[in-house]
């Protein structure tokens, strides 16, 4: 079983103080094919700060980082530190399926990306 993810970044707005660079699902920049059972999400932190947030959205077809469309899974606002190994519990995905997934974070000031 292989699942297509392919990773778009998402632009920090003005003021954030570490914005999430470097998105990477299972380990890689940009996987062609990834087992279902392996899809972990991971990114870094530009500057200095701590991230005391995450927010991850995931889209079916790879259009939803740049639409309106509704996300496929929202993990909604997670109080967590963690920015690297972090798990999807969300419903299966399509064998063949192509997702685009996008990160927000949060400092230790209530500032988001």
């Amino acid at each position: 079983m292989i699942i297509f993810i392919n990773v778009k970044f998402i632009r920090a707005k003005h003021g954030m103080t570490m914005p999430p660079l470097a998105l990477r699902c299972a380990y890689l920049d940009n996987p062609l094919g990834v087992a279902p059972d392996r899809v972990r999400f991971s990114w870094l932190l530009e500057g200095s700060g701590r991230q005391d947030g995450y927010h991850i959205q995931v889209f079916h077809n790879g259009l939803g980082c740049l639409s309106t469309e509704t996300p496929f899974w929202d993990s909604g606002e997670v109080a967590s530190g963690d920015c690297s190994d972090v798990g999807y519990p969300g419903p299966s995905l399509a064998r063949g399926g192509r997702y685009t997934w996008r990160v927000r974070v949060r400092d230790s000031g209530g500032a988001v990306s």
